[in-house]
């Protein structure tokens, strides 16, 4: 799989990066120093990119920062680059890509990982740029989903994530920047950095950072996490795509996180999700339950529910 890169990318001149040192919004100075090339901008705060070469790989345009890294677009290729000095953000970016290789069974609905590189000071992943962006992007622009167009991108989620568990993983990172979207309405999960095997043991200090929005409580409490937990995790991600905002707001994720255990999210949805039908509330009062024991139990049963309100919404 650590293909050669020579075959994905084609070399550029160094000719071709921008020397500009002044911000491309306000026109003041930028700083010297940067991360990735990308300069922010003192006085607008913006972020400014200065395209650059690591070996052969052109990286032309700065897409998002992810984790600890930043995402690159290069050519048909997003590339995912992490610097080696932050060892928490490399040992991610390795759980990545062992994950993904090991996979004996693929869905159409994971994000190929095409190459693993690195270099004295980076290390990288290359998979297809999805210029469709995020479905936090998606929500954003456009806000809530058609209740037909949503419960087609639900079942494409959980085709992803139970890929991976029938794979021995659990996917505990289930959130709307995780989840690419295309302009035809098909998704892709990406970023595996924190995805775990379903026999190893439980953490009890795992980092809830970034995660705590759609967060289950068992991962807050150290309870051993299964399907019950993705699937509470995909009911906040519906409360998402049909209201265009999240269950719990809070000023920090500590206080989100809190919010997950002092409260039933199930006991708020008859109210959230009053504009959709009553028996498609009640299943998602089933995925939402703050008792483990009492929600929905397995993938394909939540997929077979879905698939009836299809068959009961007009197209």
């Amino acid at each position: 799989m650590r293909r050669l890169l020579k075959s994905l990318f084609g070399k550029k001149n160094n000719e071709e990066i921008i020397t500009d040192d002044f911000c491309s919004y306000c026109n003041s100075t930028l700083p010297q120093k940067s991360k990735f090339n990308i300069f922010k901008c003192s006085s607008c705060n913006t972020l400014n990119f200065k395209p650059f070469n690591i070996d052969e790989i052109y990286l032309e345009e700065f897409i998002s920062y992810g984790g600890s890294g930043a995402v690159f677009r290069s050519g048909d290729k997003a590339i995912k680059l992490v610097d080696k000095k932050d060892l928490t953000a490399l040992k991610e970016l390795n759980n990545e890509y062992e994950v993904y290789s090991s996979l004996k069974e693929i869905d159409k609905h994971l994000l190929p990982l095409e190459a693993f590189f690195e270099n004295a000071t980076y290390a990288g992943l290359i998979t297809p740029y999805e210029k469709g962006g995020t479905l936090a992007q998606f929500i954003e622009k456009n806000g809530p989903m058609d209740f037909r167009e949503g419960l087609e991108l639900i079942l494409q989620i959980t085709d992803a994530v139970q890929c991976l568990y029938k794979n021995g993983f659990l996917y505990p990172d289930i959130k709307p920047q995780n989840i690419l979207i295309s302009s035809k309405g098909q998704i892709q999960l990406c970023d595996y950095g924190h995805v775990s095997s379903l026999s190893s043991d439980v953490d009890d200090n795992v980092d809830v950072s970034g995660t705590a929005d759609f967060i289950s409580p068992e991962r807050l409490t150290g309870v051993k996490e299964d399907c019950r937990s993705s699937l509470y995790s995909i009911g906040l991600l519906i409360h998402y795509i049909f209201t265009a905002r999240k269950l719990f707001n809070a000023s920090s994720l500590q206080e989100t996180a809190e919010k997950h255990l002092s409260n039933n999210a199930a006991n708020l949805m008859q109210k959230e999700l009053a504009h959709l039908p009553k028996s498609f509330i009640k299943l998602v009062e089933r995925l939402t339950d703050s008792n483990q024991s009492l929600r929905l139990g397995s993938f394909p049963e939540f997929k077979g529910m879905i698939r009836k309100q299809l068959t009961v919404t007009p197209h």
